[in-house]
């Protein structure tokens, strides 16, 4: 018999009435945990980088083509629609007591920053006025997109989850270093000599496509798995700093254990795997501790 497909807003609502009350296993707790510290840290990054560029704008006397309310309501949306779209490809929605805090702003403010990048699109080429008007009239229907989106993925996640679970494996991917990319981006972009209206209408179009491509990564292809367990050992894709992949048999491995990247001291959010030729392999999961209690468990 089919099986139905999965619905991100029935399982919303049937989350919603169990939520505080029904206990969520490890990796659940380790998913919700490492998913929210990367969001706090991306929205202050995202904000301080907007306040300082804004606050330039002011000095030099700049005139753009968007408010500051538009422009905070723009980030607040592309940033926590991000973070829904991880939170569903990876099964951990609705079932915690903060979940609204991404919800709500996620599925309310990004419509509005839509239309902010398509109205930068138009300003770019010089649309008439009869496309702007366009534009700010179909809102709704970037509200239903952005649902079906996030939807999709939260469809396909449960399908990746259950075929590994049908081949026997345990899958991670590598963490994220977009939040640092962007970071990069944003700062070089603000002292290139370009107007600020340019920056914002840029910036605005990039993080559109970038959703898109996140839309079309988690919800229709299948993102590579960087280290795969299996009943004989570890295969991994490549290791920190780039260096080339392998496979660890269990008997090869004499222990595992966290430790901190580049010396910061904030999370342990760096795997040093030590094996009896006397070699350490680092690698960078998205859940490290996570990671280690699973490799712990299938060494015995």
């Amino acid at each position: 018999m089919k099986q139905p497909k999965q619905s991100l807003l029935k399982d919303i609502i049937r989350y919603g009435k169990t939520k505080g009350k029904a206990p969520l296993d490890e990796r659940q707790m380790d998913t919700l945990k490492n998913l929210y510290i990367e969001l706090a840290r991306s929205v202050l990054l995202a904000f301080m980088i907007f306040s300082i560029a804004y606050g330039y704008k002011e000095i030099h006397g700049e005139e753009i083509s968007y408010s500051y309310f538009n422009l905070s309501v723009g980030i607040i949306g592309a940033v926590t629609y991000y973070y829904l779209l991880r939170f569903a490809y990876q099964q951990v929605i609705g079932i915690d007591e903060n979940f609204e805090v991404l919800l709500i702003p996620a599925l309310v403010f990004t419509p509005s920053f839509y239309m902010d990048a398509l109205w930068a699109l138009g300003f770019l080429f010089d649309f008439p006025a009869m496309y702007f008007r366009v534009v700010a009239y179909l809102w709704p229907l970037y509200a239903i997109l952005n649902y079906l989106g996030a939807n999709k993925v939260y469809q396909h996640g449960k399908m990746v989850m259950e075929k590994e679970i049908e081949l026997g494996q345990l899958s991670f991917r590598s963490r994220k270093m977009i939040t640092n990319y962007v970071l990069f981006f944003l700062i070089i972009a603000c002292m290139l000599p370009i107007s600020y209206d340019m920056l914002c209408h840029m910036t605005l179009l990039l993080a559109m496509l970038f959703l898109f491509y996140t839309i079309w990564q988690y919800g229709f292809h299948t993102p590579t798995n960087i280290y795969v367990f299996d009943e004989e050992g570890l295969r991994y894709h490549k290791a920190l700093w780039n260096r080339k992949g392998g496979y660890l048999r269990y008997d090869e491995i004499v222990s595992v254990k966290q430790q901190d990247t580049f010396n910061i001291g904030y999370a342990k959010d760096k795997v040093c795997i030590h094996t009896k030729q006397g070699k350490d392999v680092l690698l960078y999961p998205e859940n490290p501790y996570r990671f280690c209690t699973e490799l712990e468990n299938l060494l015995g």
